[in-house]
């Protein structure tokens, strides 16, 4: 199951870079202000995607994500997302 776990890691990794990089081109494109929110929310899951990989790595990496620095993440890529919507 751990295998299975970490090639889904792997891909949504894969697809958090994927995504970023479609935004930040379409930011550069229009210069919507929303676009550079949803471009830093796609980076911060690419980033939190790094981290989860060097957990595999290092347990010490792990320990550090899973005491609060994974929720801290998952906050910020929240408000990042919710500031996209709710901004005028």
């Amino acid at each position: 199951m751990d295998d299975v776990a970490n090639l889904l890691r792997a891909w949504i990794m894969i697809f958090a870079l994927i995504l970023f990089i479609v935004s930040m081109f379409a930011y550069y494109r229009t210069r919507h202000k929303r676009l550079l929110f949803v471009s830093c929310a796609f980076a911060i899951f690419f980033i939190k995607g790094i981290i989860l990989s060097l957990g595999l790595i290092d347990p010490g990496i792990d320990a550090l994500y899973t005491s609060g620095l994974g929720d801290l993440l998952d906050l910020v890529i929240l408000v990042l997302l919710a500031a996209t919507i709710l901004k005028k």
